[in-house]
C-alpha cells in the first residue's frame, strides 16, 4: 500500500490522527484529521515539516523528542496518554503510538 492509499484509508477515520515521517522526522504522509486539528487548510502546509515547526513550544519539542527516540532506538512507543491542544482552542486526550518504519534490510527509514 502506497502513501496515497494510506491517506485515503485514514481519512475515513475522523477520530484518528495518522502520519508517516521520514528519517529526518518530517511529515511525508498526513491524514485530513491532522490537517484540521492543526488548523491548516491543506496537507501541503504540513508536509516536509517537523512537529516542532507545527505545534507550539513544549508540545512540538516533546513530539520531536519522541520521534528522535523511536528513530535512534528502533523501539516503538505504545499507549502514551497525552493532552493535546487543537487549533480551535479545545483540549483533548490522545493515546499515542509511534512505530519505526524499516527497510527490507532492517534499517530504520522513518
Amino acid at each position: 500500500m502506497g502513501p496515497a492509499e494510506l491517506e485515503t484509508l485514514f481519512d475515513c477515520l475522523p477520530d484518528v490522527v495518522f502520519f508517516v515521517k521520514n528519517r529526518g522526522g518530517e511529515y511525508v504522509v498526513v491524514n485530513q484529521t491532522l490537517v484540521e486539528r492543526c488548523g491548516k487548510g491543506s496537507r501541503a502546509e504540513l508536509l516536509g515539516r517537523r512537529p516542532d515547526e507545527v505545534f507550539p513550544g513544549p508540545l512540538g519539542r516533546s513530539y520531536r523528542a519522541q520521534d528522535e527516540q523511536v528513530l535512534s532506538s528502533g523501539e516503538p512507543i505504545h499507549d502514551q496518554l497525552e493532552l493535546h491542544f487543537y487549533a480551535s482552542g479545545q483540549r483533548g486526550w490522545c493515546l499515542t503510538h509511534k512505530l519505526p518504519l524499516r527497510s527490507p534490510g532492517g534499517g530504520i527509514t522513518g
